[in-house]
C-alpha cells in the first residue's frame, strides 16, 4: 500500500469516527443500524469504527433498545466521562477552580482567597496544591483530565503564556503560567484573557445562547473594564490577543492630555474605582452623602458595597452612578457602530448598581445610535469565567479527540 493510499484511509477513518461522535452527541443513544442509516455509511464501516471508539472509551454500550423484529439492538452513546476539564478563573475577587466532564457536569468546585500581596508565584502554588487535593478526592479522575484552561486578567501571549497589562497580579510579566501548569500536570494548558473567557461562558451557556454575534462588556470591581467579542460564533481575539481592551478607548479629546499604559482613559473615567473616587471628591467639596456618617468621616473606608446600598436613596451616589453610566453608554455606542452585533451583554459587579445604571446606558445608546442591538444583563455572574474555561476546554478536546 502506498503512503498516499494509507494517508487517505486514515483520513476517511478519522472523518467517519468524528461523524459518529457528532451524531451521538446530537441525537443521543443509537444502535449501529441507526447510525448506518443516519450517516449513510455501510454497516461494516460503522461497526469497525464503533469498535475502535469503544476500545478508547469514547463511546459506551448502555444496554439493548426496542426490537422492531428479531433481536433487540445494542444501544451506544457518547461517553461524557471520557475526558475532564480543569478550569481556573483569576478574574474575580477570589480564585475559582472547577472540574467538569464533557457534558458540563461539574464534579468538583472551590473558591480560594488571593494571597495578600497577589504575587503570581504564590497564586500558582496555591492553585496547583488545591487542584492536587481536588483530584485526590475522586479516584481515577486525574488520568481523565485532558486539558487545563486558565483565565487571567491580562493580555496573554499564545505561545509563551506570559502576560502583559495585568497590574492586578504582581510579577506576572516574569512568569509563564502556561509553562508552570504544563510542568506540574504534564497536560495541555490553554491560557486566555479573563473577559474573553467570560464572553465564551455567556455565549455557550448564558445570556448569549443562540446568538452568533455579541459583545460581552464587563465593568468589574478591582479589574477595570473590558470586552469579549464574538463574531459569527467565534471569539475575536485580534492579532495581539488585545481585541476588547476597551478600557483604553478615547471617548473625548481630554484623553490627549495624558499617557496610558496599565489603566486606559475610559477605564479611568468609568470604572468602579473611578466611581468611588468621584463620590469621595464630591464629599470633600462639601456635598452631603449618607455614606459619610457610616464611615464616621473617614472617606478611605468608603467601598463599593456602601455605594450599592445607597444608590437608590442618596442623591450624590445616584448622580455619580448616572454620570458613570453615561460614559459607559458612549463607549458602548461606539462598539455598536463598529461591530453591529445581535446583542450587548453587560457583566461585572457594576450590575449591582441596579436599574439606575443599566437604564442610563440604554438611554444614552438610544440617543446616539439609530440602529442598536439589545442590551441585556449577563446571566452567569461570577461563574461566567469558569463556564467559559469549560467551553474552551471542551472545544479543544473535541477538536483533538481522534488523534
Amino acid at each position: 500500500m502506498s503512503f498516499q493510499s494509507a494517508a487517505n484511509q486514515q483520513l476517511v477513518r478519522k472523518t467517519n469516527q468524528n461523524l459518529i461522535i457528532d451524531a451521538m452527541r446530537e441525537r443521543g443513544p443509537m444502535s449501529r443500524a441507526d447510525l448506518s442509516k443516519i450517516l449513510d455509511l455501510s454497516a461494516p464501516a460503522v461497526s469497525v469504527n464503533i469498535e475502535k471508539l469503544l476500545e478508547q472509551g469514547i463511546l459506551v454500550e448502555i444496554g439493548r433498545g426496542v426490537s422492531c423484529g428479531g433481536r433487540k439492538p445494542i444501544l451506544i452513546e457518547f461517553n461524557y466521562g471520557y475526558g475532564y476539564i480543569v478550569g481556573v478563573d483569576l478574574a474575580n475577587q477570589k480564585i475559582r477552580i472547577g472540574i467538569a466532564n464533557l457534558d458540563l457536569e461539574i464534579v468538583s468546585e472551590t473558591v480560594l482567597n488571593y494571597p495578600a500581596d497577589r504575587d503570581i508565584n504564590k497564586i500558582v502554588s496555591l492553585i496547583t496544591q488545591k487542584i492536587d487535593s481536588m483530584l485526590e478526592r475522586i479516584p481515577g479522575l486525574d488520568e481523565k483530565i485532558k486539558v487545563f484552561v486558565v483565565a487571567v486578567p491580562g493580555v496573554p501571549d499564545k505561545k509563551t503564556g506570559y502576560f502583559m497589562m495585568a497590574p492586578q497580579l504582581k510579577h506576572i510579566e516574569n512568569v509563564s503560567i502556561k509553562a508552570l501548569f504544563e510542568q506540574k500536570f504534564n497536560r495541555p494548558v490553554i491560557v486566555k484573557n479573563d473577559i474573553n473567557t467570560a464572553a465564551l461562558g455567556e455565549s455557550w451557556y448564558g445570556a448569549g445562547v443562540g446568538r452568533r454575534n455579541m459583545v460581552y462588556v464587563s465593568v468589574a470591581q478591582g479589574l477595570g473594564i473590558g470586552a469579549g467579542i464574538i463574531i459569527d460564533g467565534k471569539l475575536h481575539e485580534g492579532c495581539n490577543n488585545a481585541a476588547g481592551e476597551i478600557g483604553f478607548l478615547c471617548i473625548d479629546r481630554e484623553a490627549l492630555n495624558g499617557t496610558y499604559t496599565d489603566t486606559g482613559y475610559f477605564e479611568s473615567k468609568a470604572s468602579i474605582d473611578a466611581l468611588i473616587n468621584n463620590i469621595k471628591n464630591e464629599i470633600k467639596k462639601g456635598r452631603y452623602c449618607c455614606i459619610t456618617s457610616m464611615v464616621k468621616g473617614d472617606l478611605d473606608k468608603i467601598d463599593f458595597d456602601m455605594v450599592v446600598n445607597a444608590v437608590d436613596h442618596d442623591s450624590l451616589c445616584s448622580e455619580q452612578v448616572i454620570k458613570m453610566a453615561r460614559i459607559v453608554g458612549v463607549a458602548i455606542s461606539n462598539l455598536m457602530c463598529i461591530l453591529d452585533t445581535d446583542i450587548i451583554i453587560m457583566g461585572g459587579e457594576a450590575l449591582r448598581l441596579g436599574d439606575v445604571y443599566i437604564n442610563e446606558i440604554i438611554k444614552v445608546t438610544k440617543k446616539l445610535v439609530p440602529i442598536r442591538p439589545r442590551i441585556i444583563k449577563a446571566e452567569l455572574g461570577q461563574k461566567a469565567g469558569i463556564y467559559g474555561a469549560f467551553a474552551v476546554g471542551s472545544e479543544y478536546i473535541f477538536n483533538n479527540i481522534i488523534s
